[in-house]
């Protein structure tokens, strides 16, 4: 084989190899982008569940059947000294990075105002009779527990998922942000979820007497 026909071969070789590679790194590339999202995704749904259903076991605390349940919750308001806790998962999204914010308050009904605690425990009574949904239990418990900001903040936790691929910078930014304006101490992050979730209480207590209206023409 002549000397130009070699080079002809080995440069042949070299272009194809090159290819090859960059095929195979681009490959694997998608491959890890897509087990990474998956994995991301499966475990920030198994993360969000855990939360969703910790109002809901806590309520079954009450008792293990409807009848049951419902004399403890009219005994616990009429004796007015149990502590009642709500814990709150919401999901936010600040640049490219998505934030799972969640914490448990709670509030002895000694210290509710009445209003408030009434419609508390409206709110138990209705989710004891099937007439409102887990979502809305959640959201009542929320609001008239927080009682626009005077719960006590009883633990926070903050999960961050970061896209697959993305500048270091970006998440920087992101958590920078959100830990100077939101999470900086126990009533920034009271108030950032109470905005979050519109839950003052004239909110809840107009979206519960709606709620009600609708149920009593149903």
């Amino acid at each position: 084989m002549k000397g130009w026909e070699i080079a002809i071969v080995l440069i042949a070789a070299f272009v194809i190899g090159y290819y090859i590679s960059f095929l195979l790194a681009v490959i694997i590339l998608v491959v890890y982008f897509i087990y990474k999202t998956k994995k991301i995704t499966k475990d920030r749904t198994t993360f969000q569940q855990a939360w969703k259903n910790k109002n809901i076991e806590y309520f079954k605390s009450f008792g293990s059947t409807q009848e049951e349940r419902e004399k403890n919750i009219k005994k616990i308001f009429d004796n007015n000294q149990a502590t009642i806790k709500s814990s709150f998962l919401y999901s936010y999204k600040y640049g490219s990075v998505d934030y799972d914010i969640c914490l448990t308050q709670s509030r002895n009904l000694s210290i509710m105002d009445p209003k408030e605690k009434e419609f508390l425990k409206v709110s138990f009574l209705l989710y004891n009779n099937n007439s409102i949904t887990p979502e809305n239990f959640n959201y009542y418990l929320y609001a008239f527990v927080n009682g626009n900001g005077k719960a006590a903040l009883d633990n926070f936790g903050l999960q961050r998922y970061y896209p697959a691929i993305a500048r270091v910078e970006n998440n920087n930014t992101a958590d920078k942000y959100m830990f100077e304006n939101c999470f900086k101490d126990n009533q920034t992050v009271i108030s950032f979820s109470q905005n979050l979730n519109d839950a003052s209480v004239d909110s809840a207590i107009t979206r519960l007497m709606t709620l009600m209206q609708n149920i009593k023409e149903s």
